[in-house]
């Protein structure tokens, strides 16, 4: 509309100088044509030419509207098409985001024929229908949509192993994962799923060989690396204890598991719980001084009360160094229940029967437990004090239940107590 207002402006204006002009010089024009003459004045020829080339492009307007007019109405309607289903796919989208499978898949699929995406929906829709449990829908989505967006293979891929992985079928998410690494081999989500398939796998040589990728690549976080490296130790430390468990050479074996635990990495050497895991499987192979120093040098640079308990488990090569190194310790932990605990059972192996008892009753004040009760229970019977015995055994076995109900029993034989101390406790 502005095109022909603006047009019909510069008509006039165009128009309204030749008119002045013509009247200042009307100048003359002679057309002579197959023997036929025409005279008339310049501004007039000049006149009828501007009109006659007007006439003209009106013409090829109308005539490019009527021929157009077909294809102009066609993009039109595509496009309100295009829209209302962009319009219905993104409510699709919002209802799978919302967990509603059934209508998600429906409004998706409504909308697939007229998207410019399909590989969205199909992708959202294999998801929805493995939600519902169509286990065969869902395989059929991903096959069509790999045939008809080859170009998003990996997407296709990785949404395959997935799903495969919620499935419990670890070896062909794993078969998945290998096709999708041949295309994308340093992507990070791949690798963590793959990582995920090993681990349920329990494929721990391969979760190893892949650990330096996902440090590399970033795919874990810091504390699921830490995490990860824990597990794989663990399960090599598990698995080697099993192998050497079965052999009746037990320096061999000792000598074999000294070799596999220096070639750990020092972060994994010095963390807590694959120490502890270390030191247990040194006590099975019968290497207690091995473990004790094991404890001793790793509690010089951190504290840790699960390896000052073992400490106190551990009959080392000296328990009489062993007991002056744990005594140490109580310059900086004089309030700790577990390193008087400890002391008090180093006590018991070097015979320090008074002494035990000293740092058992701390460890009471400080940290009432059962197993503090049992000590006390075991040591007092043995020193011949039965009726304390008595009533430490009662606590322990309060602690260790919840108590026993208040129920008539029979009076205690003469001359002795309602609890006969056994000297093997």
């Amino acid at each position: 509309m502005r095109g022909i207002v603006l047009f019909a402006v510069v008509f006039l204006l165009i128009g309204g100088g030749f008119a002045y002009l013509a009247g200042e010089d009307k100048g003359y024009v002679l057309i002579s044509f197959w023997g036929y003459t025409l005279e008339t004045s310049f501004w007039f020829a000049a006149l009828m030419g501007l009109v006659g080339l007007s006439i003209f492009y009106c013409v090829i307007r109308v005539f490019n509207i009527l021929v157009l007019a077909p294809k102009t109405i066609r993009f039109w309607n595509n496009e309100r098409i295009r829209k209302r289903a962009l319009f219905t796919a993104m409510e699709g989208l919002v209802e799978y985001t919302q967990g509603n499978w059934g209508k998600s898949e429906k409004l998706l699929k409504g909308s697939l024929k007229d998207s410019k995406h399909r590989i969205i929906h199909y992708l959202a829709m294999a998801r929805a229908a493995q939600e519902q449990g169509k286990s065969e829908e869902c395989d059929s989505l991903l096959a069509t949509a790999l045939n008809e967006c080859p170009k998003h293979e990996l997407a296709i891929y990785l949404t395959q192993a997935q799903i495969q992985l919620d499935r419990g079928m670890y070896e062909q998410a794993l078969a998945t994962l290998v096709r999708a690494r041949e295309l994308a081999p340093n992507h990070r989500f791949l690798l963590k799923l793959q990582s995920t398939a090993y681990l349920k796998l329990k494929d721990w040589v391969h979760l190893k060989n892949l650990l330096p990728e996902l440090k590399k690549r970033k795919a874990l976080t810091d504390s699921e690396i830490n995490t990860l490296e824990r597990r794989i130790t663990k399960s090599f430390l598990t698995d080697k204890m099993q192998a050497l468990s079965k052999s009746s050479d037990k320096e061999k074996a000792y000598n074999e598991l000294q070799r596999f635990w220096r070639s750990l990495p020092m972060s994994m050497q010095s963390d807590a719980r694959t120490v502890i895991h270390y030191v247990n499987f040194l006590r099975q192979v019968g290497q207690e001084g091995q473990a004790e120093r094991v404890i001793r040098h790793f509690l010089h640079d951190e504290w840790v009360d699960k390896l000052v308990y073992l400490y106190g488990q551990i009959k080392g090569d000296d328990v009489a160094r062993q007991l002056l190194e744990a005594e140490r310790w109580l310059q900086e932990r004089p309030h700790s229940a577990v390193l008087m605990l400890t002391l008090g059972r180093l006590c018991l192996a070097n015979q320090l029967w008074g002494k035990a008892r000293e740092y058992f009753e701390i460890s009471l004040r400080l940290d009432q437990n059962a197993e503090i009760y049992g000590e006390m229970c075991r040591l007092l019977g043995h020193l011949g004090e039965y009726e304390k015995s008595n009533q430490y055994f009662r606590q322990a076995v309060a602690m260790m239940t919840d108590g026993l109900p208040d129920l008539p029993m029979p009076k205690p034989r003469s001359g002795v107590g309602e609890f006969e101390f056994d000297p093997e406790l």
